[in-house]
């Protein structure tokens, strides 16, 4: 655009140069007449001058002529009468050959100065011409290139959007599957919790029985009934072979067992979690190869979760 707007300005200025040397060979033409007309007058009036000038002296030197020899012969006279118009007929016709080269002088150095001033100003005119083809070819190429590069850029916004939509649908599905995941894992959760409450009510109620079995060893060991009066609730029968070590190392085990299976589960939940993240931070590279952007949103969010 600012090139155009040059050769524009360019093509301006060479029409007002134009249109000034136009004028200003012109004003010559008109200034050249005026001093041809001007020194045309002026010789004619000379020659006028000149010619009343010869004249009056032909006509004094024919009165003297005649004054002098009016007795003398008619043809003498004659002569001087036709020599004196000879001589003013000559004067004329040099007059008026000089006036003639004068005006001609004149008239070929204006048309000379009014040639090549038009010369120039078409010269000028035609380089202006030439740069303003080239600045409007310049453009149309430049604006064919815009062009091309408008429509890649719709085709790679359409291609993007596509992308963005398919990207969009994935992570809606990647969203549902999580959040499926996440409920199961929630399940299994509860499910463990669940199963290791009803683990450790059963070790309190071993650790319960393992209390009133020492009670009653104890009571035993001195030699003191160990029939309350009033009848406990019934119990579960104990092994016939179980022991105080014996009950305690199962209980130990139970517990260890029980802390076992929490940090397996614990475990298999973390690495559940940790596959689906990178299977799910694969997928977007592989998706998005050129945005690292897409990466960076997802690690933020994992670090905000």
């Amino acid at each position: 655009k600012s090139e155009a707007e040059e050769a524009a300005a360019e093509s301006a200025k060479v029409r007002a140069a134009s249109v000034e040397v136009l004028v200003k060979a012109k004003r010559d033409v008109l200034v050249a007449k005026a001093e041809i007309e001007q020194r045309g007058a002026a010789e004619l009036k000379a020659a006028e001058e000149r010619h009343a000038a010869a004249l009056k002296a032909a006509t004094e030197a024919t009165r003297k002529a005649a004054d002098a020899a009016e007795a003398s012969r008619e043809a003498t006279v004659q002569r001087a009468v036709q020599a004196a118009e000879a001589e003013q007929a000559a004067a004329l016709k040099a007059l008026r050959e000089g006036a003639d080269r004068a005006r001609a002088t004149a008239i070929t150095a204006a048309e000379k100065r009014v040639r090549h001033s038009a010369q120039e100003e078409l010269g000028a005119e035609k380089e202006a011409k030439q740069k303003l083809r080239q600045a409007i070819d310049f453009e149309a190429a430049r604006a064919t290139r815009l062009a091309q590069q408008l429509d890649h850029a719709k085709e790679l916004v359409s291609r993007l959007r596509a992308e963005r939509h398919d990207a969009e649908e994935r992570a809606e599905h990647d969203r549902s599957a999580l959040a499926a995941l996440q409920s199961r894992a929630c399940e299994c959760q509860r499910s463990h919790e669940a199963t290791v409450d009803r683990l450790h009510a059963e070790a309190r109620e071993m650790r319960e029985q393992l209390q009133q079995l020492e009670q009653r060893t104890h009571l035993l060991s001195k030699g003191e009934s160990c029939t309350p009066r009033i009848d406990p609730p019934p119990q579960p029968p104990l092994p016939q072979q179980l022991s105080l070590p014996l009950a305690a190392e199962t209980l130990a085990g139970i517990d260890d067992e029980l802390a076992a299976d929490a940090k397996a589960a614990f475990t298999c939940r973390q690495r559940a979690y940790a596959q689906y993240i990178e299977m799910l931070r694969e997928g977007l590279a592989q998706k998005f190869p050129e945005d690292s952007r897409v990466l960076s949103d997802f690690e933020r969010l994992l670090s905000q979760k």
